[in-house]
């Protein structure tokens, strides 16, 4: 599965009226549509779909309000390697 790939669809479909596309992975996502509720959504798709838990330090949206920062959460507990 590519991670990277199914975390933008994650938030395509999850965020009405976000486009991401994989450039912009430094974006914030509340410059782009994302508030605290659709960012919750996001999150809970993500654990979902990588059978996973994000540690309650990264559940703030300065934490991970861009691409990049959730892919970092996601190496973080080794569910997601770049290499």
């Amino acid at each position: 599965m590519n991670v990277k790939a199914e975390v933008i669809k994650i938030i395509n479909e999850t965020v009405e009226g976000i486009d991401l596309a994989e450039e912009q992975a430094d974006r914030d996502l509340r410059d782009i549509g994302m508030d605290s509720i659709s960012f919750i959504q996001v999150i809970v798709q993500i654990e979902e779909t990588f059978e996973c838990e994000i540690p309650d330090s990264k559940l703030l949206m300065a934490e991970m309000n861009t691409l990049n920062k959730i892919l970092n959460a996601l190496q973080e507990i080794d569910i997601y390697d770049e290499a």
